[in-house]
């Protein structure tokens, strides 16, 4: 709510609308010359309806095999490729901005995390996430630091500090002190 400008580019309603779309937006931005700046992109990402978050072309996880289908049933099952589904495009929307940012000459990070991360059937008849019924499939998310050519150029330090800690569990809590 504090920031100079907020766009939005999935406006909810009934209309399928994918992450992807943040791609021209983000392409403008970083086009202009404006110094130092912080963009924030929040995704849809993998939350509920899954089947709602990725176009027909990501629809590639349909039938597991035997020996693991025998465990859940066909609703489950159907939870399951959706998710993994989800995740597929997820990674590749990902993927895109990182390709974008990877073209700037200035120097440029990206920071992803999820917010949550969601147990399919992992453990018990149960998809989605809750704070009553916790598991660590909700809690243990990925967190990625990026940085292009230019930024490790100029922070060695910092990248080399990163790199001797990539093994290392990290909680979010403390993110505020890591972007410092």
């Amino acid at each position: 709510s504090k920031t100079n400008t907020k766009t939005f580019v999935n406006s909810g309603g009934f209309a399928k609308q994918y992450d992807i779309n943040v791609l021209p937006k983000l392409k403008q931005l970083i086009s202009k010359s404006t110094g130092k700046r912080i963009i924030f992109i929040h995704l849809l990402g993998t939350h509920l309806s899954y089947k709602e978050r990725y176009p027909d072309n990501f629809n590639v996880f349909n039938n597991y095999p035997a020996e693991f289908v025998e465990d859940h049933n066909s609703i489950q099952q159907k939870f399951i490729n959706e998710y993994d589904n989800a995740n597929k495009y997820n990674d590749f929307v990902i993927n895109s901005i990182v390709n974008e940012v990877e073209k700037s000459s200035s120097q440029a990070t990206i920071t992803y995390f999820s917010d949550h991360g969601d147990e399919v059937y992992d453990m018990r008849n149960f998809h989605g996430h809750s704070d009553v019924l916790q598991s660590h499939y909700m809690t243990d998310i990925p967190f990625l630091f990026w940085a292009n050519p230019a930024f490790k150029e100029n922070h060695k330090n910092l990248i080399k500090t990163l790199h001797s800690a990539k093994s290392k569990s990290f909680s979010l809590q403390n993110f505020s002190h890591f972007a410092q």
